[in-house]
């Protein structure tokens, strides 16, 4: 076969790519030959393997098995994602081959089981191969343990446990409620089967603590009455959040010994009176006290009982910050009240009807954006976290359920190369990307047939695309006689200058981008702007928000400013350099650093 006729027909199955995966594959329908009419095999790749639980050959059924480019990240082009079967085998369907360094990435999860991701496993072609054949090892979640004490170091018998998993944010640490049980006759409590990440623990021993509902757990008759019993105490002493020690769980092993000590403290009495204009008095609602940093995703965990009617008496808490909020079944309906607890309380709350609120998602000229896509609303307030989510199509959608306060607006799953240039709304902070709902604002009208209120305006959210590259390397500051050292895979994160208060919160200017095995990386499409960029060995997800850790890593961060239309080269490997600067590579941050808060 003449050359120019066999690369039209390799041109040909390369097109017949589904458009959710520019790297799929199609064999051409008359198969390939040389001159001599001898067959060339087949054009695409094909990805077998297995899902294996680690340290065995016992094999994970139903595993989920994710394909994805080896630089994907922020910025990705697509992914594929199936479903291995009962003996824990998986095909993914024909690939386009890609040579070393560059390859495929293979992740796993599944219920139980500590995901590989987002390193996971490098798959390639090289020379001529066309079948590669895989094993994914999953390890199991690990687990946390400890004791509770008195203050004259006696045991705690069904005292309540709660496991928080600490989201990071730009705007601070989320506690998020992951697991709760309760100490047994000696004290000691064991938290199964969590996964590997950064938490806080707390204990409770009350009345009230005790009425917390626990799946699958029965508490015998004779157990003795807590009465007023403790204050809420963190590991391993403190009486808030903010005081106790957050501690890293391994992929690799139980953490163990985490012992908090009960304390004795002032207690006092918070008395809620709910009012307002709203038809929701008519109906049943809660209140709930919650400590800082908690998230509204929790709301439920920490509601009080009422006294019947407008008013609640919450007593035996202990002093602290904490937020009061009230709710109708998981929705806001007030805003969220911060109060500092050092003596009595007399507290009252206002409540509203909740309000959705319709949005569009449009290029500069004011078309839609079509596709599929994610609108998030993030609260803003430092001491308590919420996500409100809804559904993109076609360029629309309806954020239900809005309570009062004030709101960062993300669209996810935006086109390739584009970014949020500009959120309009007619009530914000004055800050960018950001709304803001007030009792009386904005406008809205009850619709008759839904008997709920809606937001008059619309949140507009402008996109537009950037052309700007980022491209370097990734290395350890060593080299040999074949030059630096780099570091294969290595996690590469763009980072909003701290200083730049436009951006420096916003969850959509932290960019990150997988380098392939040759430590080199190339991001396009990155917003405009000036960025701190790091090169991991390994970091946990999200952990780069939080402003401790980057404090802690700062040295190795490099500035770079990313103007739209040019391109950054960061291939400089010269550890002689007296300041960073822009063309200089990464030094990669070592994995003990950067594996958690507090390994």
């Amino acid at each position: 076969m003449k050359p120019i006729l066999w690369l039209l027909l390799w041109l040909a199955g390369q097109q017949a790519v589904p458009q959710k995966s520019p790297f799929e594959c199609t064999e051409p329908a008359v198969p390939l030959r040389d001159a001599n009419g001898a067959s060339l095999g087949p054009v695409c790749g094909t990805i077998t393997g297995v899902v294996l639980r680690a340290g065995s050959n016992s094999p994970i059924a139903n595993a989920q098995v994710t394909l994805a480019l080896s630089s994907s990240g922020s910025h990705a082009d697509g992914f594929i994602r199936i479903m291995a079967d009962r003996l824990g085998k998986f095909t993914f369907p024909p690939v386009a081959p890609i040579l070393p360094p560059n390859g495929y990435r293979i992740t796993s999860d599944a219920d139980g089981f500590v995901s590989n991701g987002p390193s996971g496993v490098l798959v390639n072609f090289p020379g001529q191969q066309k079948v590669r054949n895989v094993t994914v090892f999953l390890g199991t979640y690990p687990a946390a343990s400890g004791t509770v004490r008195t203050p004259d170091v006696q045991p705690v018998a069904a005292a309540l446990i709660r496991a928080y998993r600490i989201h990071y944010t730009p705007i601070g640490r989320r506690l998020r409620i992951e697991r709760t049980t309760l100490t047994n006759d000696l004290g000691e409590f064991r938290i199964n089967a969590i996964e590997p990440a950064d938490y806080y623990v707390s204990t409770s021993y009350s009345e009230r603590a005790r009425a917390a509902p626990i799946s699958g757990t029965l508490l015998t008759p004779n157990l003795s009455n807590p009465d007023s019993g403790y204050v809420t105490a963190y590991y391993p002493a403190a009486i808030s959040s903010a005081d106790a020690n957050a501690f890293t769980v391994l992929a690799t092993g139980e953490k163990s010994n985490l012992n908090i000590t009960l304390k004795e403290a002032n207690r006092f009495k918070v008395h809620v009176h709910v009012f307002g204009n709203s038809t929701l008095l008519l109906q049943h609602f809660s209140i709930a006290l919650m400590p800082a940093g908690a998230d509204l995703g929790d709301v439920e965990d920490y509601a009080v009982k009422g006294n019947g009617g407008e008013d609640f008496d919450i007593r035996d808490v202990g002093p602290g910050s904490y937020t009061l909020v009230a709710f109708d079944k998981g929705r806001i309906l007030s805003e969220a009240v911060p109060v500092t607890v050092d003596h009595d309380l007399e507290v009252k709350i206002p409540v509203y009807d909740p309000l959705d609120i319709p949005g569009v998602v449009v290029d500069e000229g004011g078309n839609p954006i079509p596709g599929k896509m994610s609108a998030r609303l993030v609260r803003t307030d430092p001491e308590l976290g919420q996500t409100i989510r809804a559904d993109v199509e076609s360029g629309t959608f309806v954020v239900p359920n809005v309570g009062p306060g004030a709101y960062e607006v993300y669209v996810d799953g935006l086109p390739r190369n584009a970014y949020i240039k500009e959120v309009r709304f007619p009530v914000n902070d004055n800050k960018f990307g950001r709304i803001r709902i007030d009792p009386d604002k904005p406008a809205r009208t009850m619709e008759a047939a839904t008997q709920r209120w809606k937001s008059d305006p619309v949140i507009q959210v402008v996109v537009t695309t950037s052309h700007a590259v980022v491209e370097g390397i990734v290395w350890t500051g060593a080299y040999t006689l074949d030059g630096p050292i780099v570091v294969p895979g290595a996690q590469v994160v763009f980072e909003p200058n701290r200083q730049d208060a436009t951006y420096a919160v916003r969850e959509d200017r932290f960019i990150m981008v997988n380098a392939d095995l040759a430590g080199h990386f190339r991001l396009i499409g990155v917003p405009p702007g000036l960025y701190t960029v790091f090169g991991f060995v390994e970091i946990p997800q999200d952990l780069y928000f939080d402003s401790e850790f980057n404090m802690r890593i700062s040295n190795f961060g490099v500035l770079v400013n990313v103007i739209d239309n040019e391109t950054v080269k960061m291939v400089n490997c010269d550890r002689s350099a007296v300041e960073p600067h822009s063309e200089q590579c990464l030094l990669r941050v070592p994995r003990e650093q950067s594996i958690g808060v507090a390994p």
